[in-house]
């Protein structure tokens, strides 16, 4: 996004998935069993991330998301409800903001606004894990120069920090 000034800077995100990941007409095959949520703050300032240290690693970020389930309606609905589960976030905080789903590294990831930039809140499974085995996970609404100046440009997909670095 450009900034009301006409230019991109470090607290503002430069957004444009057709740059940075690929479209698919259909998916491939087999069809990715991870889905993710891209959630941009409604003034594109920041981005919904997970925070997570793990025992021997630096801390990262990652996007609310995960494995697909049986129970799973299709990848947006596995996505949702894993955005849920990592942040608190609900569909009805959300509008999507791609007709088509996006497909990267053998994932589905769905771009959406939020609404309004509510607390996020980690809930289950996640809370019940064990710290000293899996790490922790905070989920935030992380800042482009959070990113690249706490993280060390950490954010994974590897393909967010190019779209962080981009706005720069």
């Amino acid at each position: 996004m450009v900034s009301e000034d006409g230019r991109h800077g470090a607290e503002r995100l430069f957004w444009d998935p057709d740059v940075a990941i690929r479209r698919a007409a259909t998916p491939p095959e087999p069809a990715p069993a991870r889905a993710r949520m891209l959630v941009l703050s409604p003034d594109d300032s920041a981005i919904v991330a997970i925070l997570r240290t793990r025992p021997g690693r630096e801390p990262y970020a990652v996007l609310p998301g995960g494995g697909l389930e049986s129970i799973d309606a299709d990848p947006l609905a596995g996505a949702l409800c894993e955005l849920t589960e990592e942040t608190g976030l609900q569909g009805e905080n959300l509008d999507l903001m791609t007709s088509s789903v996006i497909v990267k590294d053998q994932q589905w990831i769905f771009l959406a606004r939020a609404r309004r930039r509510l607390p996020l809140r980690l809930g289950w499974p996640e809370t019940g894990r064990d710290a000293g085995t899996h790490g922790t996970y905070e989920p935030v609404w992380l800042r482009p120069g959070d990113a690249l100046e706490q993280l060390r440009g950490g954010v994974h997909p590897d393909w967010i920090t190019g779209m962080i670095v981009a706005g720069r």
